[in-house]
């Protein structure tokens, strides 16, 4: 399930129902406080909150003496010229301050806490006696002091300080403010905050825009006493599973700042907290940033803009670890946006990145899923980790993978660029990429700017495809599919320069090219993977026949070896290539040459070759499951220089229709090899797989049968012709219905297709033909 932060209306009309009680405390007119029953206020100069004699409490007629010292039941005010002390954690309901001049100090906390669960307020008196709401502060002594003391706001949902009756104006505001709520709860903050640190600890904290008089964002700021010098100064950390949400907009002055013109020195959101941002141009300032949680876009304006600063001290680099996008409003990206998680749209409105380089980065796996992105540049530098794309992604300007895997989950890879436009390599890999189109290439091809790091999930190895060379005009192109199938085809047919290739592999790549030019290239695959007597052997061939151009003696670039093929740019058009050999002892996979798996009689023999000087120890798995979960079957140890290396399986299963079996073999230097995953079938069931006909299919309907699958199993099907050219695919998550690929097939012009089903560790490949007679 993907995060979701509800910012609807249902608990914010809690909230503004509870703000109404409140105001039902006390009576208010022209800023009159009505006194309640059981109010204290202070009656000395100077004294200890936790001492009775220091206090006075309202009887609802008159101020008499206090018996014990006020609780979190009760409201104080604390008059002018008076200031108590805290000795011990103190617990209290609302406090008003006296604010007007001539304060004088108020709150000595030491070093403890004074639990609130009501609001703060600064009052002031009028000639008669009354206490009135008092929209400012004294300006001329620390009125709530040490910073070692803390101001903890506790209970449920409220306003804990509002602009009619508080500001940030006291310059010397040295405390501490921990906002900890009951859990689900949201403590508003209505008025400009100044303190020396805050500490979101739970719940969820909301910050407005206050409307009362001129529009203006209710910022969390820092005192400016010149004892923390007169730069930065500040802190506002959000812990882990706790929420700010801000409605501040540039408009109306920052999120967090120390002043008008200086900065805070840190800002936190720790793993697992929530900032979720309501204004049109959110605007934060602090000298130093850490977003390791989640950040929440969620504005229903017509357009927002991401966080920002505003003073030239300021660190101008937002590096998210979670962006999530919500809300109706069109989201305009910044000209860099750095991402170390997920970076996700959940609802709303259009995201417009055109001019926007999106850095992925990090460790971590990340997911990208922001529907029908256009952005101007893509880095990807990963140390680890994997960055699955859920969406077909365009790139305008700038491609650059230096390290890291993408995962693109059959989704298209457009490199929409212009004459300036670059695309650079230096490592990772491509997995289950869709199409992948590269517009006005290069003139000059190398491995920096052409090499394309497709990744072979069958036989678990890099198939990068490179091309190499020179074109003459501006403005060529070319498309590039993967087309990944299961195994070897052993003795398929044709020769290749007066050579007959014995085996090649079922992947194929798919190149067209556009542009015209003639300009001679050479396209490398990779084959690291594969053993190779001699690089002769070794060939980049078609499927069922030889590829376009000329065989180029394999070869070794950056320590990889590589098949590679000559040929005019311009004849690329549909043309398949893939690995394959005029020698049966080149190309399988490194340790496993002559690997096969037969059923002979009532056992399966599984044979491989070896030419290995030391000892290997083999142990032969099987899985019989859909998905491919293995259990070891066998072990040995094959001596030194056994040549061919034999297993028999004398307790297949024979009741299901097929199974597989992979080897792994450990040498004596305790590093690890697996072979190729070969399936095998039991003949019993051989007419009980899946049937396409008539085949070849001249008139009437298209009939296909499942046999052994179910729809269940099947989870995808994709339909080419036989240059590789891409028809159709199509992915499930629910039932598939074989319809689907009936009605498809019956539309299609004469011709010849493959056709593929998919399931969880298998597939199903058709040959079919529309024949006309």
């Amino acid at each position: 399930m993907k995060p979701y932060i509800c910012i609807g209306k249902f608990w914010y009309r809690r909230a503004i129902c509870t703000i109404c009680l409140l105001a039902g405390v006390f009576f208010i007119a022209s800023g009159q406080i009505g006194l309640t029953t059981n109010s204290y206020r202070t009656l000395l100069p100077l004294g200890d909150w936790a001492n009775p004699a220091i206090w006075q409490v309202f009887d609802g007629t008159a101020w008499i003496a206090a018996a014990t010292p006020p609780d979190r039941n009760h409201d104080v005010f604390i008059l002018q010229g008076h200031e108590v002390r805290l000795t011990q954690n103190q617990e209290i309901g609302n406090v008003y301050l006296f604010g007007d001049a001539n304060a004088g100090k108020k709150l000595n906390l030491q070093d403890y806490d004074l639990d609130v669960y009501g609001s703060l307020h600064s009052f002031t008196v009028d000639g008669n006696g009354d206490y009135l709401l008092h929209g400012s502060a004294w300006l001329g002594d620390d009125w709530i002091y040490p910073e070692t003391g803390r101001i903890v706001f506790k209970g449920s949902s409220r306003t804990v300080v509002d602009r009619a009756s508080w500001s940030g104006q006291n310059l010397g505001s040295r405390f501490s403010v921990v906002f900890n709520p009951d859990p689900g709860e949201i403590l508003v903050v209505n008025a400009v905050f100044k303190a020396s640190d805050f500490l979101i600890q739970s719940g969820t904290v909301r910050q407005t825009v206050n409307t009362n008089g001129d529009p203006a964002t209710s910022t969390f700021s820092f005192t400016s006493t010149a004892v923390f010098g007169t730069e930065d100064f500040g802190e506002l950390r959000i812990a882990s599973g706790a929420t700010l949400i801000s409605e501040a907009s540039k408009e109306f002055d920052q999120i967090l700042r120390r002043t008008v013109s200086k900065p805070a020195s840190l800002f936190v959101l720790e793993e697992g907290a929530n900032l979720v941002l309501l204004g049109q141009e959110p605007v934060l300032d602090a000298v130093n940033l850490i977003l390791d949680g989640n950040v929440y876009y969620s504005s229903d304006d017509v357009s927002q803009q991401f966080l920002q600063a505003s003073l030239p001290a300021s660190q101008e680099n937002f590096v998210y670890t979670h962006l999530y996008l919500q809300g109706a409003a069109t989201k305009l990206l910044p000209p860099q946006v750095s991402v170390k998680g997920d970076f996700t749209v959940l609802s709303g409105g259009a995201v417009v990145a055109s001019g926007t380089d999106l850095d992925l980065i990090g460790p971590a796996d990340q997911e990208l899923e922001v529907p029908s992105l256009v952005l101007s540049g893509l880095l990807v530098d990963k140390e680890a980790g994997t960055v699955w794309i859920n969406n077909d992604l365009t790139l305008r300007d700038r491609f650059e993978q230096v390290s890291g895997n993408l995962d693109f989950q059959q989704n298209d890879l457009l490199l929409d660029f212009g004459p300036t436009g670059t695309y650079t390599y230096s490592g990772g890999n491509w997995f289950n990429l869709g199409e992948f189109t590269y517009e006005n290439l290069p003139l000059t091809l190398t491995a920096s700017n052409a090499r394309f790091p497709y990744y072979d999930q069958w036989l678990d190895a890099p198939r990068h495809f490179l091309l190499e060379g020179s074109l003459s005009a501006p403005g060529q192109g070319l498309v590039v599919r993967y087309l990944e199938n299961p195994g070897v085809t052993y003795d398929p047919g044709f020769m290749d320069e007066g050579e007959a290739v014995v085996y090649h592999l079922n992947s194929f790549f798919s190149l067209s090219t556009t542009g015209g030019d003639s300009g001679q290239v050479v396209a490398w695959v990779s084959a690291e993977d594969l053993s190779v007597q001699d690089l002769q052997h070794l060939r980049l061939v078609g499927d069922g026949e030889a590829a376009i151009g000329q065989h180029v003696t394999a070869g070794e670039q950056q320590g990889w070896l590589w098949a590679r093929r000559s040929f005019p740019f311009q004849t690329a058009q549909n043309s398949l290539f893939t690995v394959g050999s005029i020698s049966p002892l080149s190309v399988l996979p490194l340790d496993w040459k002559g690997l096969t798996a037969q059923l002979q009689g009532d056992r399966v023999r599984l044979t491989w070759k070896t030419g290995s000087e030391a000892s290997i120890a083999y142990t032969v798995t099987r899985s019989t499951g859909h998905i491919l979960e293995f259990s070891p079957i066998g072990s040995f140890e094959a001596a030194q220089g056994a040549g061919e290396v034999r297993f028999e399986d004398d307790r297949y299963p024979a009741d299901v229709p097929f199974w597989y079996y992979q080897i792994i073999a450990k040498e004596e230097s305790g590093e690890l090899s697996y072979s190729p995953v070969l399936r095998v079938e039991h003949p019993h069931f051989a007419g009980n797989g899946p049937k396409l006909f008539p085949n070849p299919h001249i008139s009437g309907p298209v009939h296909l049968t499942l046999g052994s699958w179910s729809s269940e199993e099947i989870d995808a099907f994709s339909i080419w012709n036989l240059k590789g050219v891409g028809i159709d695919s199509q992915f499930f998550s629910g039932d598939f219905e074989p319809a689907l690929v009936e009605n498809r097939l019956l539309n299609l012009p004469i011709g010849n297709y493959l056709v593929q089903l998919t399931g969880r560790g298998k597939t199903f490949t058709f040959k079919w033909q529309k024949s006309s007679h």
